[in-house]
């Protein structure tokens, strides 16, 4: 047993398989004293660190990405850096703030493929 003090009391964390783990659910006292919080990243909070012409230019990388059909961010950086696209003003930079801002891209997160027809099943 693995035991956190916290200014709201203790927190028990039980061994399983060679991991301390904690289950919120069984045990009331650390359910108590765990500090309730949100870890969540906003556009907001990660554009802080960015002027406004380099956040606009970041949404502009990712409208590049939406118009080429969601490459991954690899393929996209290969195209920008081999000048694929004729006049193109996004640059790497724009590509890796784009990254930092949005975060990753919910149309490559998805996948990019349609599911194929299964085999029939013959009994």
């Amino acid at each position: 047993q693995f035991v956190v003090k916290t200014p709201k009391g203790k927190v028990n964390f039980q061994r399983e398989h060679k991991l301390y783990i904690l289950k919120p659910g069984e045990q009331k006292a650390a359910k108590s004293a765990a500090p309730k919080m949100n870890m969540l990243n906003t556009v907001e909070e990660n554009k802080k660190g960015y002027s406004p012409r380099e956040f606009e230019r970041a949404k502009k990388a990712r409208e590049l990405l939406h118009t080429l059909g969601n490459p991954s961010i690899a393929d996209l950086k290969a195209i920008i850096q081999v000048n694929g696209i004729r006049d193109n003003p996004i640059t790497m930079k724009d590509i890796n703030v784009a990254e930092k801002v949005f975060g990753p891209d919910v149309g490559s997160l998805k996948g990019k493929t349609t599911r194929s027809k299964p085999a029939p099943v013959v009994d």
